[in-house]
């Protein structure tokens, strides 16, 4: 296959030093490696959906627990103890809610399939 596109690219010198090697251990070329690895290599990204899609978001109780605490404070200028069984509710709220329903991220493969 005649190659006419030429790219460059360019890396840290850590970077390089690492292509070099695992180009070596792979018997290929630098070039051929990255050729290939560009090409044929697997490439995730964040999967927003599977990450984040379950958040939104009955954890609003709390947040607006926390932000009726923090308007009464701002507009009063005084604490109740009202205020604070608020707020502690709304964190233990907010809390159980994050404990629950945020999990690690998920990644994806980017495949041929986004192209189109």
């Amino acid at each position: 296959m005649k190659r006419t596109v030429r790219k460059e690219v360019k890396y840290a010198p850590d970077e390089w030093n690492k292509m070099i090697c695992l180009a070596k251990e792979s018997g290929k070329t630098p070039a051929a490696f990255i050729r290939e690895k560009a090409v044929n290599g697997k490439i995730m990204c964040l999967d927003i959906d599977e990450t984040f899609g379950n958040i939104l978001f009955d954890g609003n109780n709390a947040c607006n627990a926390v932000n009726n605490v923090a308007k009464t404070v701002n507009t009063e200028k005084e604490v109740f103890e009202s205020d604070v069984e608020e707020l502690e509710k709304g964190l233990e709220l907010l809390e159980r809610y994050t404990h629950d329903r945020i999990k690690p991220f998920v990644f994806k493969e980017v495949t041929e399939q986004w192209l189109f």
